[in-house]
């Protein structure tokens, strides 16, 4: 007569991970969103934050490129080290101002001439750029950010909208 055991139903490889105990973080995590607060609309905080940060200096350069003048600079050093930047300085009625850019489209080279934009109001505002350039890059991801936060809030708005009308029936 052959007999025939099972095994245990606790035998076997062990799942690495912390077993049960994860899986009830992740399901109470993702039952939260189930029912927002608007407490959870804070996950969007840094995008908001960087959107005021992004649509403040590119609306910033916007009215400096409106009084920019130009001046001629020289390229001093270069440090590719530091984000590939070069080191240039140009002069303002008879005082010397330092500005530093990593190049977009044009290599330079130590020696080189250049124009150099500024900003007569604070000529230690400058670029190589013209401001209007350097406004439109700055608010490059700005509509990204936005739509980020917005789309936090109408889904949280949403969800609270229906448990308020699922409990208002029940």
């Amino acid at each position: 007569m052959v007999t025939v055991t099972t095994p245990p139903e606790n035998s076997g490889p062990k799942k690495s991970g912390g077993g049960p105990a994860i899986g009830k973080m992740a399901d109470s995590a993702v039952g939260s969103w189930l029912h927002p607060t608007w407490w959870h609309a804070l996950i969007a905080l840094p995008c908001a934050i960087g959107f005021v940060f992004l649509a403040y200096q590119s609306l910033d350069y916007h009215y400096a490129a409106k009084r920019q003048r130009v001046a001629l600079g020289e390229i001093k050093k270069h440090e590719p080290e530091n984000h590939n930047s070069y080191v240039y300085v140009f002069f303002v009625s008879g005082k010397e101002f330092v500005g530093r850019e990593s190049p977009h489209k044009d290599e330079l080279t130590v020696g080189k001439q250049v124009s150099v934009y500024y900003d007569p109001k604070n000529p230690k505002k400058n670029s190589l750029r013209d401001f209007d350039d350097v406004a439109l890059e700055t608010s490059g991801p700005t509509p990204t950010l936005l739509l980020a936060v917005s789309a936090v809030v109408i889904y949280i708005w949403r969800k609270r909208m229906r448990l308020r009308h699922h409990s208002a029936q029940a």
